[in-house]
């Protein structure tokens, strides 16, 4: 993977041919699946910390589901779950409320006044909101990129926790996490 920021730079730092030549090499790179992009360094860690856990699984043998899960279970014995590490601070606060929902689901309603996250009786994206309602969307669809959640109305609009969902919500609320 290679990682982008998208923290704005002063346009006097910057060489225009150099700055063409880095462009050139990003849009090759996104066209091969190679890129991430980030806003902060908190969620750089994150990705990082995710990507860099998938990678060990796939690379480095633990390929069968026994396998998988004693090498989770060794990650959050040592407080490092990479479930957990690869969500972010609004990830799991959804994921943790839709879990305590009695029916453990997650509704996205976009209406003309804007998009709407809720569950457990709790409104999560500010409506008519742009920064809001992506903060909110995104830790929804990271949550299904996960399979922590699925959808049951195959619309996009109801969504119920997996049972892996209810259990990384049981680490989350138990402290295991990112360390």
């Amino acid at each position: 993977m290679i990682y982008f920021s998208r923290a704005p730079v002063r346009p006097d730092s910057v060489e225009d041919a150099q700055y063409q030549a880095l462009l050139q090499f990003k849009s090759q790179c996104e066209r091969r699946g190679l890129i991430e992009v980030y806003d902060s360094v908190q969620e750089f860690r994150e990705k990082l910390a995710r990507q860099l856990a998938q990678t060990v699984i796939r690379e480095f043998g633990v390929g069968t589901d026994d396998e998988a899960s004693e090498f989770a279970a060794a990650q959050a014995a040592r407080g490092r779950d990479p479930v957990v590490a690869s969500l972010n601070t609004e990830s799991r606060e959804l994921l943790v409320q839709a879990a305590e929902d009695k029916n453990g689901t997650i509704m996205r309603v976009q209406t003309l006044g804007g998009l709407g996250i809720q569950t457990n009786g709790r409104q999560f994206a500010e409506r008519g909101d742009p920064r809001s309602e992506a903060t909110w969307d995104g830790a929804l669809r990271r949550l299904r990129e996960l399979d922590l959640l699925q959808d049951v109305g195959h619309k996009g609009q109801v969504f119920r926790l997996t049972d892996q969902g209810y259990e990384v919500a049981d680490r989350i609320r138990g402290g295991v996490g990112a360390a």
